[in-house]
């Protein structure tokens, strides 16, 4: 699905790229996130940091991915509702070299009818829109609007499991260079003031 969104962008299908809006906002208990006794992913000593350190990351490595080497970024974040110990609000915002704007917004204590998992990215000539955690992408422009719906892999994370055994194995490349993941972090950290 992702391959499948970078090659949008390379075709140019909606233009040149100005802006990114990622909205990821959940209620307290989020439904796309397992449920476990400890719910350790709430508790900054064990998790890092909560949902937003949870599931970000991969939201905004993919946001490297496309658009490449960022030139600054910045947010904050907060517990609005202190019902557990790591903040549930965070907002960042990323200024990539090629001028790309991207501004993201990630609550968890939101109502139940107001959750929302969606990428937005516009361009010159049009949008192409899709939930991180769906299997839908949508894209239209000036002459055409498509939604093209994916299957995924039975087990999801089998694809890049396959690639870092290979790399291991030395079948293929790393799949996940540290700088990359560096960069990840420093941006994770900008967002969260840690």
């Amino acid at each position: 699905m992702f391959l499948y969104v970078k090659d949008l962008l390379a075709k140019h299908v909606i233009g040149d790229v100005r802006t990114v809006q990622i909205r990821m906002w959940k209620s307290i208990k989020p439904d796309l996130v397992a449920n476990s006794e400890t719910n350790w992913r709430v508790n900054p000593e064990l998790s890092g940091g909560g949902y937003f350190h949870d599931l970000a990351p991969h939201q905004l490595d993919l946001m490297l991915y496309f658009f490449g080497e960022p030139e600054k970024y910045h947010g904050f974040s907060l517990n609005q509702s202190n019902t557990y110990l790591a903040d549930d609000h965070v907002c960042g915002e990323i200024l990539f070299k090629n001028k790309v704007v991207v501004n993201g917004s990630w609550s968890f204590n939101v109502a139940e009818s107001q959750s929302i998992d969606l990428c937005e990215i516009i361009g010159t000539a049009g949008k192409i829109s899709f939930p991180f955690f769906g299997n839908f992408v949508t894209w239209e422009n000036e002459q055409d609007k498509q939604t093209i719906t994916f299957t995924h892999p039975e087990h999801i994370q089998q694809p890049m499991i396959e690639k870092i055994v290979a790399y291991f194995r030395g079948e293929g490349p790393n799949p996940c260079p540290i700088e990359e993941a560096v960069t990840l972090m420093k941006i994770l950290d900008a967002f969260t003031g840690k």
